[in-house]
């Protein structure tokens, strides 16, 4: 019994039960013996090693895990950020129209309401692919700033010029189909336009916005987003950027 109970307790304690052991019976223990007692204390100081060890490597494992989740939940929060951002440059655009088109304002938070949804039921953003002419998703995007397909095209008093390739619509209808997500294009298509908005108003003019489509030797189809602002202003850009990140 006094034998068996040296493998129970602490590490500490079993190292002294075992030195108490070979003290008291060293008369009644051979070599052999002393030898495996003495074999039987490293493994088993090996064995609580590696329990300590496994210990902090499933501590450093949380960790890490919590990390990763903070991680996540920081690229969706400035996902959101970014498709939130574009609704509201998007609306502002509305907004200064005169008079205000209600049925656009509405179709815009519907899908602020959509990207809500898929926010909350996953990590990202749930994309719903279907096919779909390229060309039409350009006219449904200018539909959301209240434009119709007739005369001449302005969004804040900036000139939209249409480049659309004539080899994606004939007679009417898409002669090349994309499988897309209609939706997700016409989010970042309108952020786009914003972007360009934003960028006139750094030189303070109103100058025009080309919207492209080109169908490439590769069968995939670019749409482009072009404005003429050259960039923004060197003297105003150590103004936009937080000393935080300059020194970093």
């Amino acid at each position: 019994d006094k034998y068996a109970s040296i493998v129970l307790g602490s590490l500490d304690e079993y190292q002294n039960r075992v030195d108490i052991f070979l003290i008291e019976f060293k008369e009644h223990i051979d070599d052999k013996t002393r030898t495996m007692l003495h074999l039987f204390r490293a493994v088993m100081e090996l064995s609580w090693e590696n329990a300590r060890v496994h210990d902090e490597r499933q501590s450093i494992i949380e960790k890490w895990e919590r990390l990763e989740a903070a991680n996540k939940a920081g690229a969706l929060a400035r996902e959101f950020a970014h498709e939130t951002q574009q609704f509201v440059n998007s609306s502002k655009v509305l907004i200064a129209k005169d008079p205000i088109n209600v049925d656009n304002l509405r179709e815009n938070l519907d899908r602020l309401e959509d990207l809500s949804k898929n926010l909350l039921k996953k990590t990202g953003i749930s994309y719903q692919k279907e096919l779909c002419g390229v060309n039409d998703i350009i006219w449904d995007t200018l539909r959301t700033y209240g434009l119709r397909k007739k005369g001449s095209y302005e969004i804040q008093g900036h000139k939209i010029n249409l480049k659309l390739d004539h080899r994606l619509r004939q007679k009417g209808k898409p002669a090349y189909l994309v499988d897309v997500d209609p939706n997700a294009i016409i989010s970042c298509l309108r952020n786009l336009i914003s972007n360009a908005i934003e960028q006139y108003k750094f030189i303070n003019k109103k100058g025009p916005i080309d919207i492209l489509t080109e169908l490439n030797k590769s069968s995939s189809v670019d749409i482009i987003v072009q404005d003429y602002a050259g960039g923004i202003n060197p003297e105003i850009l150590p103004n936009m950027i937080w000393d935080a990140w300059v020194s970093r």
